[in-house]
Formats: C-alpha cells, sequence, structure tokens
C-alpha cells in the first residue's frame, strides 16, 4: 500500500540524514531535490518544489520558524482556500504508488494545506541532542546558543501538540543512533514502520567524519 512519509525535526537535528537513509531504502523524496553545500556535505534530500511551497506560503503571511516565538500550528489554516490548488498540483506531481513523501520541518505548520490530497501519512520525527543542536546552529547560522536551545526546545513541544492533533503512525528516529552499535536496529525500525525491505546500501549514507558536536 502506499504511504506519504513526512520527516520532521529542528534544523540541525540531523533530519537530513534519516531522509538521506530513506532515500537509500528506495523512498522516493522528490524528483528535485535541493543540492548540498558546506553546511550539508551529503544533501538536504528535499524536495525543492514542497520546500520553496512552504516557505513562500508562511512567509508570505509573515510567520518565521527561525525565531521566537514560534507560529501557532494552526497559523496557515485561514489561508487554506488560497493555496489549496497549488498544494493539490504539487502532491499530483510528486506522489507514487509506493512509499514516498518529502522533508521539511515547516510542514508541521502547512500539513492542512496538504492535508486534503494525501493518503496514509506516516510521520517521522528526528531528534538530536538539543546542545548538540544549539552548537550547530551557531556554528552554521552564528545564532547565539541559548536562542538555539530556546527554539529548540519551543520545536520539539510543538511537535507534541502537533500529534495531539493529528493521530497519524509517528516514528522517532535520533541521530546519535546512527553514530553506534544501533545504527542497523534504527534502519530496521523504519522499514518495519513503512513496510518496505531492509538495504545495506542505506548505512552508506552515514558518514562519521561529518562535524556532528
Amino acid at each position: 500500500m502506499a504511504k506519504t512519509v513526512i520527516i520532521i525535526g529542528k534544523a540541525r537535528s540531523g533530519s537530513s540524514l534519516t531522509a538521506g537513509v530513506l532515500s537509500h531504502l528506495g523512498v522516493h523524496l522528490g524528483d528535485t531535490l535541493k543540492g548540498a553545500n558546506d553546511a550539508n556535505a551529503r544533501g538536504f534530500f528535499e524536495d525543492i518544489y514542497i520546500l520553496y511551497f512552504n516557505i513562500k506560503a508562511l512567509e508570505d503571511n509573515h510567520f518565521y520558524i527561525n525565531k521566537l516565538p514560534l507560529p501557532d500550528l494552526n497559523c496557515l489554516v485561514p489561508f487554506k482556500k488560497e493555496y489549496r490548488e497549488k498544494a493539490k498540483e504539487l502532491i499530483e506531481k510528486s506522489k507514487k504508488d509506493t512509499v514516498w513523501g518529502w522533508k521539511d520541518p515547516r510542514t508541521m505548520w502547512t500539513f492542512p494545506l496538504f492535508s486534503d490530497f494525501i493518503k496514509e501519512p506516516h510521520f517521522i520525527v528526528n531528534y538530536r541532542n538539543l546542545d548538540s543542536i544549539a552548537k550547530s546552529l551557531e556554528f552554521r547560522d552564528s545564532l547565539k546558543i541559548e536562542e538555539g536551545l530556546a527554539l529548540s526546545k519551543e520545536y520539539y513541544e510543538l511537535v507534541e501538540r502537533f500529534f495531539e492533533k493529528y493521530r497519524y503512525p509517528r516514528l522517532n528516529t535520533h541521530y546519535e543512533k546512527y553514530f553506534t552499535d544501533e545504527k542497523e536496529s534504527q534502519i530496521n525500525n523504519i522499514c518495519q514502520f513503512l513496510e518496505i525491505p531492509y538495504k545495506i546500501e542505506a548505512l552508506q549514507i552515514i558518514d562519521p567524519t561529518i562535524k556532528h558536536f
């Protein structure tokens, strides 16, 4: 059965690594992905069309996810009709008959725009030590440690509120486990969650030499 897998997690939580694992497991995450850069040497595995749609929908209405306080989860609901056709177009273009999906931390806020058009949504929430996230945000964005900690804490509080509202299947993954003996069991958990076969190729995306604080 086709499933739509949506990967969320605070920026710098390692969600790109989880998305990379999914891609190596054969999950389709988009025809045109955001390329790698100095901040993410292996790539972001983000569908650029869904990514830009999410950014535009939020910022056109003066909602931002990189400064406190974070927007209310229902902030885009009043604008749903305005974005309905574009959201439908994106889903029709992207969806597959097998497991497919996308990765973007903004989807917590834009999900109401897509929800009418997707089937079998399954969420993967990526976690990482909050101190490590804050250090990574400081390294990449020159964000003060205390600001990075506050943003991360509030983001994951909103994650819990999101799943109180949307009771879809959810799997938690942890960045640190990819660099321990638990990496294969974590990948196996992903495979079981999505009912897809395990592939040894998924280990190839895990590079312990990449700085991960």
